[in-house]
C-alpha cells in the first residue's frame, strides 16, 4: 500500500501547504493512476492549524470522489521534513 498525503479537499489549500502550485491536481492524478494499476492506496490527512477546519469537507470529498482508495488515515503533524521549520505556526490552533 502506498500512503499519499492530501492536505485538503481544495487545490488552493493543499497547494499552499506544500508550497507548489498544481500539486493538488498532480496528487489526485497520481492516486487515480495508482488505482488503475491495481496498487492499494492510503490517503493521509495531516491535521494541523491549516487543515483541521476543513476536515468535514475533506471527508465529504473523499466519500464522493475517491471511494476507490483503500484506506484513509488521519495523522498528526510529525517533526520531519519541512515541519520543524514551521513547527510553531503549524501546531498553533488559533
Amino acid at each position: 500500500m502506498i500512503g499519499i498525503r492530501l492536505y485538503a479537499d481544495v487545490a488552493d489549500v493543499h497547494d499552499y501547504i506544500v508550497q507548489a502550485r498544481g500539486a493538488f491536481d498532480e496528487t489526485i492524478r497520481g492516486v487515480l493512476s495508482l488505482k488503475r494499476a491495481g496498487v492499494p492506496v492510503e490517503i493521509r490527512f495531516v491535521i494541523h492549524r491549516d487543515t483541521y477546519k476543513r476536515l468535514p469537507q475533506f471527508a465529504e470529498f473523499i466519500a464522493r470522489n475517491l471511494v476507490l482508495v483503500d484506506h484513509v488515515a488521519l495523522m498528526g503533524l510529525e517533526a520531519i521534513g519541512q515541519a520543524p521549520k514551521s513547527r510553531k505556526g503549524r501546531w498553533q490552533w488559533s
